[in-house]
């Protein structure tokens, strides 16, 4: 066989193999979906053709001979046709047909294979065009602001991920500057939490680039907007805070989101940030309120995602949020990067040989001492 371009191609050509090979007039070639790929002698026939469509088609047109388009791995679709004019086909005839059939369906494969190799070409440009600007979106260096230390990451848990985090300086000419935080949790995962995820970090950094007034109404513009726009399966849980780096006043607003969690230097009780509000961009009225508290020296706020808490071992144990303050607790007197490094440590070690679920982030900010 010559070397056509397409799966039409090719299937036209065996068609025309098999017609003139065997005098045959009437000949419909269907894929595995009933998509008619070549038709000859039927007249004017649909493109597609259902159950009860062909068995019409076959008993109008007498096309009382059948035989599948397949190779070892894959089947390509089916073959009617009419009994030749010189006869009924042989065994030497039914030879030939089964070789003529080996190897177009053994083209086919490769075509699909081919076809398949490029998609994923295609779709790895696409991931690596994603990962460079998630890269982007993300910070590359965190802010230091005096008196206070930060650590953060995220762990995707495919190519690209649907969670965010997020610290900047913010400045206002009248309240001077403050810290501003988020982490953030696309529903879902991989490159659709992705694109939503760099959607919301675009919102809120043109809209909290400086000083917030008041977070939970931060929140509420937000939330119209993600319901502009989002897809209709897709939502977000959402941590947003301002510290103010003086006095250690800490504004916030929680959307659904896992409570942070802050821990005191002096062992006082630990609170826990619970949510102000409901996730973003589900309920397009929703109403949300600021939440307030402040850090002492010595203190230190953990916020995370599910993919921290929910880290699952071999049995099923969730690692949980009772770990995470367990770790911070044993390294409190220690800086963020060592809490932050020592809560990460236990995580991996709790999942053992197994991997994350989720994708998987990581906060931590303390107020020296």
């Amino acid at each position: 066989m010559e070397e056509p371009d397409g799966k039409r191609d090719i299937l036209r050509h065996f068609a025309n193999i098999l017609a003139g090979e065997f005098m045959i007039q009437r000949l419909l070639v269907l894929d595995l979906h009933g998509a008619v790929q070549v038709c000859r002698g039927l007249g004017v026939i649909p493109d597609s053709l259902g159950e009860d469509s062909l068995q019409d088609l076959i008993g109008a047109k007498t096309l009382l001979n059948l035989a599948e388009m397949k190779d070892q791995d894959h089947g390509h679709g089916f073959v009617y046709f009419a009994d030749p004019a010189k006869g009924p086909l042989n065994d030497d005839d039914y030879m030939f047909l089964q070789t003529l059939l080996n190897i177009t369906s053994s083209h086919l494969s490769a075509l699909d294979l081919r076809e398949s190799r490029i998609q994923a070409m295609k779709l790895e440009k696409d991931m690596e065009l994603a990962r460079n600007i998630q890269r982007r979106i993300l910070p590359q260096r965190l802010p230091e602001p005096k008196g206070w230390q930060c650590a953060a990451a995220s762990l995707p848990y495919q190519a690209v991920g649907g969670d965010l985090y997020d610290l900047w300086i913010a400045r206002d000419t009248d309240k001077g500057e403050r810290l501003h935080m988020l982490v953030g949790d696309i529903s879902g995962k991989g490159l659709p939490a992705s694109l939503m995820m760099t959607q919301l970090s675009a919102f809120l950094r043109a809209v909290a680039y400086k000083r917030v007034k008041n977070w939970g109404r931060m929140a509420q513009r937000l939330n119209a907007r993600m319901n502009e726009v989002r897809d209709r399966n897709r939502y977000a849980t959402l941590f947003a805070a301002s510290l103010n780096q003086d006095n250690g006043n800490l504004r916030y607003v929680n959307c659904g989101h896992n409570p942070p969690i802050l821990i005191s230097g002096d062992g006082t009780p630990i609170r826990r940030l619970k949510a102000t509000g409901p996730v973003v961009g589900l309920i397009a009225d929703a109403e949300f309120r600021e939440g307030h508290e402040v850090m002492a020296p010595g203190d230190v706020l953990i916020a995370f995602t599910d993919g921290i808490v929910e880290a699952e071992n071999s049995s099923g144990l969730e690692f949980g949020d009772d770990s995470v303050i367990a770790e911070a607790l044993a390294s409190i007197e220690f800086a963020a990067d060592d809490i932050f490094e020592q809560i990460l440590v236990a995580t991996f070690s709790h999942i053992e040989e197994t991997e994350l679920r989720d994708d998987a982030t990581l906060l931590v900010i303390k107020r020296c001492v």
